[in-house]
């Protein structure tokens, strides 16, 4: 009995080793199933944070294709300013060369014109002398004389003076017309000289747009 007694304590510690070893078993594969899982969990959570980011990634993507394609957009815009810029300035260049030529042919012609007037009136002077003349030898000339024109013939004397008047009169009509054509090209010249400055501050202004416009296809996202 004695005997069977000390066989069931000794088949009692056997057990109870072999339940401490299980124990010690479970409690390492415990310990390995927590570390799996909280691997498992990490690496869940850097799936999740790497989603993340690629998900950022492409909506950063879409939004720097949509920036592109707007700044396309904006420079198509700007590139199209800027050629109806230049088309515009290459205009008023034109005018203003036209209103250039034009100043300087009305020049020319104001220029012939005072020259014009300048015959006519030194032609005018000598008329009127000559009318003058004959009109004190007509009053003042009672006995004919040789030397004087007209001294036997008093009325191929008043003739001639009559003839005189008419051409002086011819004259001075003349004359007043070259006036008039004078003052409408004096200011046909202003006229003229008004619009070749207004071309020539369009074209400033076009040449000022036409810059910004440029710095502004250089930076388009800067304005």
């Amino acid at each position: 009995q004695a005997q069977h007694h000390r066989d069931l304590e000794e088949e009692l510690r056997d057990l109870s080793s072999q339940v401490a070893v299980l124990g010690r078993s479970l409690a390492a594969e415990r310990g390995r199933s927590l570390m799996e899982g909280g691997a498992l969990r990490a690496l869940e959570i850097a799936v999740g944070g790497a989603r993340a980011r690629v998900g950022g990634a492409c909506r950063a993507l879409d939004r720097a294709n949509e920036r592109l394609r707007l700044q396309q957009e904006a420079r198509q815009l700007l590139w199209a300013e800027l050629e109806a810029a230049r088309a515009a300035r290459a205009g008023a260049e034109l005018r203003a060369q036209e209103a250039e030529s034009q100043c300087r042919a009305r020049e020319v012609e104001l220029e012939r014109l005072r020259q014009a007037v300048q015959a006519a009136q030194h032609s005018r002077r000598q008329a009127e002398l000559e009318r003058d003349h004959m009109a004190a030898q007509v009053g003042h000339a009672p006995h004919p004389s040789p030397h004087v024109p007209y001294a036997g013939d008093p009325e191929g004397l008043q003739a001639a003076l009559e003839e005189l008047r008419e051409h002086n009169q011819g004259l001075r009509e003349h004359l007043n017309q070259r006036l008039g054509q004078v003052e409408e090209l004096r200011r046909a010249l202003v006229a003229a000289g008004a619009q070749a400055r207004e071309a020539q501050g369009a074209q400033a202004r076009l040449a000022q747009e036409q810059r910004l416009l440029q710095e502004r296809l250089q930076h388009p996202w800067d304005h």
